[in-house]
């Protein structure tokens, strides 16, 4: 891949970059996932861990959802909704 003067090559450095970070992070939260659940499961039911889980997932997600497509303002506060 040749670089272009105009510095377009660099940007798509850094998103190629941060899709790798991206994707091992995915990678990172499915095995501690794991590792967490083996060392639960004599301690707590099933049920319970899933409850934990998605819990978990849902607040994590609530709180730091994507900024609006339009005016880049909060996900909650976005005119989209309207």
């Amino acid at each position: 891949m040749r670089a272009q003067e105009d510095g377009s090559a660099g940007k798509s450095m850094k998103q190629n970059t941060s899709g790798y970070l991206l994707a091992l992070l995915a990678v990172v939260i499915w095995s501690g996932n794991f590792v967490v659940a083996r060392a639960v499961a004599d301690m707590i039911p099933p049920w319970q861990c899933n409850f934990w889980r998605w819990f978990t997932s849902f607040a994590t997600c609530a709180r730091t959802g994507p900024p609006c497509a339009v005016t880049g303002a909060s996900w909650w506060s976005c005119p989209c909704w309207a």
